[in-house]
């Protein structure tokens, strides 16, 4: 799954400064040609543009992964965790989309009391009747949250950080959970920092070998953000990822 936080600018919570837009659809459009599927993105990635960008790409076979929780149309962007504002949000991203339906929707970043609120469950509930998204969940950042999250229905999922998987206690829950489990951000930018004796092949392959062997993944979630960044993974990436990893 490719990650599109910093893919179509950048958003420092005051200003949007945006890629070119004709460097972006070229990014998009050599990442469908090299196979990959499934996008993940949010109303607050580069304050809806990312969405715009995914949006110039109409084929239904692409994975849309988005997520609510944050209202982007107020002067500055706010906290939004209610029934309502989660209608509002998914509305705003469909349009920016460009289409009927996703295939995971995501509260972005709640906390415990959002994640078992009535209006959380409800929407889901909602969400999933009418068809809007095939699946739903939440993309937590905390053991606590983590913990929350697995409470909900065994055909939810839930994206957490590869660093949260440091806590013996989150490993041993998503071993354990019912949820298809979303590793982000596996690999992100570049290898500039790696050891000359390290081939970045070497990591990619040890890190999907391994989480593969821990957890019952679904996704992981990669974030290159120019062409050759992408294309010096793709190769790695699909060879570590063949005999059971979905979503790449």
């Amino acid at each position: 799954m490719i990650g599109t936080m910093r893919l179509a600018g950048v958003f420092d919570g005051l200003k949007v400064r945006p890629r070119s837009r004709h460097n972006v659809q070229r990014f998009l459009s050599r990442a469908i040609d090299f196979g990959f599927r499934s996008f993940d993105t949010a109303p607050i990635y580069c304050r809806g543009i990312a969405e715009e960008a995914l949006g110039d790409f109409s084929s239904e076979d692409l994975a849309i992964t988005t997520k609510v929780g944050v209202n982007i149309d107020s002067t500055l962007p706010q906290l939004a965790y209610s029934y309502s504002e989660y209608w509002r949000s998914l509305e705003g991203s469909l349009t920016r989309l460009r289409r009927s339906r996703v295939s995971c929707l995501l509260l972005h970043n709640p906390a415990v009391r959002q994640v078992r609120s009535d209006d959380f469950l409800r929407f889901c509930e909602d969400v999933l009747r009418q068809g809007i998204s095939h699946r739903v969940g939440c993309s937590v950042s905390d053991s606590v949250t983590f913990r929350a999250a697995v409470e909900l229905s065994p055909n939810s999922d839930i994206m957490i950080s590869r660093q949260l998987l440091n806590s013996p206690s989150v490993l041993n829950r998503s071993r354990k959970a019912g949820q298809r489990i979303l590793v982000r951000t596996l690999f992100g930018g570049t290898f500039a920092n790696t050891p000359a004796r390290i081939q970045p092949s070497q990591i990619v392959n040890e890190a999907i070998s391994t989480l593969r062997g821990a957890l019952p993944l679904a996704q992981l979630v990669i974030a290159p953000h120019t062409l050759i960044q992408l294309t010096a993974y793709k190769d790695d990436i699909n060879s570590a990822s063949q005999g059971g990893m979905a979503g790449l």
